[in-house]
């Protein structure tokens, strides 16, 4: 078991985040955003899920657990091993799904502590390419089709931080739309679609304990 600290115990595989409260494993894998969803909150962990990132600091940890001379393209990494498995985002949520831990997801991010986390997690392997990453942070409809769509984390957790490169994203445009995070902690929209070239790896989140 990893500890953070004092107060923190995470899965073997599995990294503290910098409040000691969430644990993070990288799965360079490539996978439709479903089947990362799917892969997550299967873990055989207790409350595992995607990987959310809620300031800068958490995307620099994430960043910086990733494995040296990885290949951006054709690989999902978990911190732990390496996977040549390539699959679309969807398809990323149910692959952390079938790791079996209670309350596994893809990750939730939620301030700029936790996104550099994340940064940091992700870059560190990854020096000469960027390469996006799904996040747990998918479309949803507003009240009515005429209010537009809105960001929700599948994890149920506050949509209260925000970091796309690109205003126009800050708002989905239909409701089959993801979030990405790249490997500089910079966020982007992509639309979920079934073919290679919308295939990313990702990162599970599970609740540490004490």
């Amino acid at each position: 078991m990893f500890s953070f600290g004092s107060l923190a115990r995470c899965p073997d595989g599995f990294i503290a985040g910098l409040d000691g409260m969430k644990c993070y494993r990288v799965f360079e894998i490539k996978l439709p955003y479903s089947e990362a969803y799917e892969f997550c909150q299967n873990l055989n962990l207790n409350g595992n899920t995607l990987a959310s990132i809620h300031s800068a600091c958490e995307n620099d940890f994430i960043k910086s657990l990733l494995p040296p001379n990885l290949d951006p393209y054709y690989a999902y990494w978990f911190i732990g091993g390496q996977s040549t498995k390539s699959e679309v985002q969807i398809d990323a949520w149910e692959y952390c799904r079938n790791l079996h831990l209670n309350g596994s997801s893809l990750i939730s991010i939620h301030n700029a502590f936790e996104n550099k986390f994340i940064e940091n997690l992700l870059s560190i392997n990854n020096t000469y390419y960027y390469v996006d990453y799904w996040l747990g942070g998918v479309s949803i409809a507003n009240n009515s089709w005429f209010d537009g769509f809105a960001w929700y984390w599948e994890d149920g957790s506050d949509f209260n931080y925000q970091n796309f490169g690109n205003p126009d994203d800050q708002y989905p445009q239909a409701l089959s739309e993801a979030i990405q995070i790249s490997t500089n902690g910079v966020w982007s929209r992509s639309v979920l679609a079934d073919y290679d070239d919308n295939n990313a790896p990702f990162i599970c989140q599970v609740s540490a304990t004490k």
